[in-house]
């Protein structure tokens, strides 16, 4: 049997369920994470920082209706909330270092410098060629701020400019030579604009180009090294397509370790091997006897700072190791004897490590302002129909298919 808390004051049950002092407590805290967590920060819009949102969980007892509110307010998310503060203190580290090397250009098309961290700091030697690739400059922006010099070359290749803008734009100076490495841009489009003066060899380095479309299109001029660089083309194409001027060095960034293993004889290339993602820190110690650059490693995705840490011996490098996404301002802060590069830091998105910050915000968040109030008020209400874990565990599980 349970022991019954709902006749405590408030404070007292927050003060049970926080310190896990029964087993209750541990029941609805798995609940709760999984009605909450597992559901709510994954679907990233449906968390929410506001007074209305709160004041509706702690009224309302249809989730259904709690999920059409979370869904009214998607685009005042704390998802954005917490972006947003990781921006802040992202640029705040440049400005309080302005005495690094920087490189502007860099720091001008890094997706963690939004519009407004441009608009608020005016001081800063903006470089506009490089904003205008900047993903987070849209449209918008640009049409509100004509007296800003934007590059068109720089924005036709920007991810935030799709075909509808450029085709109700025709009197703009747009590139089509770096449209054509547009992700926006599908074959469909190509197709159906053949007036439009396609690049092919900035198309050939377009994702959306698959090896099909090469070969239902042998009259266009596709340059075969540089569609070697893209993911979509295998050893196995390359293979069955040996009259192609294929660069099999390039498929070394992106094939699996098995397909090299299998394929000890070809030309592959170990400084692109060594920057693969799909080379973890296990496959280079469980094979010695493969050449792997460590300067080149240093940059891995798959290279944490503790792995060097842990291995003086290795020749890091870095200048590479400033370009690695796992590396952040902490780590620079707290590593000043390291020679870092900050050219190539100013380039660098730690996306990874950006997640697990908002991830953290949002979980510490929706644990203190908004599951305890709904645990100690609304949820255990519900405790008096339900005095053991049988229970609890069906009315939890009635609650998560709701969500």
């Amino acid at each position: 049997m349970i022991q019954k808390i709902w006749n405590l004051p408030e404070t007292e049950i927050n003060k049970i369920l926080l310190e896990n002092s029964i087993p209750l407590q541990t029941e609805i805290k798995n609940k709760i994470n999984c009605m909450f967590f597992s559901k709510l920060t994954i679907q990233e819009s449906r968390i929410l920082n506001h007074h209305k949102f709160e004041t509706f969980l702690l009224n309302n007892n249809n989730l259904e209706e709690t999920i059409d509110l979370i869904e009214k307010y998607n685009k005042t998310s704390l998802y954005q909330k917490a972006k947003k503060q990781w921006e802040e203190e992202w640029f705040e580290f440049i400005k309080n270092n302005l005495d690094k090397k920087w490189d502007w250009s860099g720091i001008s098309c890094n997706p963690n410098v939004t519009w407004e961290i441009v608009k608020n700091n005016p001081q800063i030697p903006w470089d506009y060629y490089f904003l205008s690739r900047n993903p987070n400059i849209t449209w918008e922006i640009v049409q509100n701020n004509p007296h800003i010099p934007w590059k068109y070359t720089a924005l036709s290749s920007n991810p935030s400019i799709t075909w509808e803008i450029v085709k109700n734009n025709p009197d703009l100076p747009w590139d089509y030579k770096h449209l054509s490495s547009n992700p926006n841009i599908t074959w469909e489009i190509v197709k159906n604009n053949p007036h439009i003066s396609w690049d092919y060899s900035y198309l050939s380095s377009n994702k959306n180009i698959t090896y099909e479309i090469v070969q239902n299109n042998p009259d266009k001029k596709w340059l075969f090294a540089i569609l070697s660089m893209n993911e979509k083309i295998t050893l196995e194409i390359v293979k069955n397509n040996p009259d192609k001027k294929w660069e099999i060095m390039y498929l070394s960034k992106h094939i699996s370790f098995e397909i090299f293993q299998e394929n000890p004889n070809e030309d592959w290339d170990y400084g692109l091997l060594s920057i693969n993602k799909n080379i973890t820190w296990q496959i280079v110690q469980d094979n010695p006897d493969i050449p792997f650059d460590f300067s080149v490693l240093s940059e891995n995705p798959n290279i944490t700072f503790d792995i060097i840490k842990n291995n003086p011996d290795k020749e890091w490098n870095f200048y590479f190791l400033s370009t690695n996404p796992n590396i952040t301002w902490e780590i620079v802060k707290n590593n000043p004897n390291i020679d870092w590069d900050y050219n190539c830091l100013s380039s660098n998105n730690p996306e990874r490590i950006k997640e697990e910050y908002i991830s953290k915000i949002i979980k510490e968040y929706y644990y203190k302002e908004c599951i305890l109030k709904v645990t100690s008020k609304r949820f255990i209400n519900y405790m008096e129909d339900y005095n053991d874990i049988e229970g609890l565990n069906k009315y939890c599980n009635e609650k998560i298919d709701l969500l």
